[in-house]
């Protein structure tokens, strides 16, 4: 009997134990978490480097892509107010770059990168930017031609300067499972961010609003229209 009680103690004491060491290890974790938001956010409002500008970020991206980058074409001035510009006061941009695909029907890629000649508007650019991409995300569930591209795309903010990017290699002519297009998808927007933070110094946080739309991990109504193989940038027959 004594025994057992003995044994009964030790076990409690080790549970006890176990407790208090993944108490101790949250706390550790988000202690971590609020460090790195706390230097995220100071990072996006300090002086950037010397000679960063919207076109040297935009100039990186093209680079790091190479041939992906398909975000070819500036976008006609008479068109910007279909663009993600047209939800923003362009009389308060000093200096931007606004590039998207030939055919934006097929390619969703569209990079526009503002410097604000204020800083305080950049908070109202980026509001601007998410108010547009919810209505791409809208009619790109109806036409899904490249939804993990739409779904991972990054809205970042520096300083004064804010960037829209929707861009990567189109998928390869070889039909992909929706998994297989995700980590395609991922892996195009790695390189991106690479770039942005060689520019930058650092990566700033993704503020684009993918759950008001349907959630990043999966394109609203995939599942409803059977789409579980892309075959490239082909355009389904009606």
């Amino acid at each position: 009997m004594k025994r057992m009680t003995l044994l009964l103690s030790i076990l409690l004491l080790v549970l006890l134990a176990a407790c208090e060491n993944k108490k101790d290890s949250s706390k550790t974790t988000k202690k971590a978490q609020e460090q790195e938001a706390t230097a995220t956010k100071k990072a996006e409002n300090k002086a950037l480097p010397a000679g960063v500008t919207p076109q040297s970020i935009e100039a990186a991206i093209a680079q790091v892509l190479g041939d992906g980058y398909v975000a070819d074409m500036d976008i006609p001035e008479d068109e910007l107010p279909l663009s993600p510009l047209g939800e923003i006061d362009m009389s308060k941009l000093d200096t931007y770059v606004a590039k998207q695909n030939a055919v934006p029907s097929v390619h969703a890629d569209t990079v526009i990168i503002v410097k604000c000649k204020n800083a305080s508007y950049a908070d109202r650019v980026v509001e601007g930017f998410n108010a547009f991409y919810k209505h791409s995300r809208e009619y790109f569930t109806v036409y899904p031609l490249e939804p993990f591209k739409l779904t991972q795309g990054r809205l970042y903010k520096a300083d004064d300067i804010v960037m829209y990017i929707i861009a990567g290699a189109p998928l390869p002519e070889t039909p992909l499972l929706e998994p297989e297009q995700m980590e395609y998808a991922k892996a195009e927007y790695d390189k991106i961010d690479n770039a942005v933070k060689e520019v930058l110094g650092f990566l700033p946080k993704n503020l684009l609003k993918t759950d008001e739309a349907g959630g990043s991990e999966e394109p609203a109504g995939a599942a409803d229209n059977g789409a579980q193989i892309y075959d490239g940038a082909n355009v389904p027959e009606e």
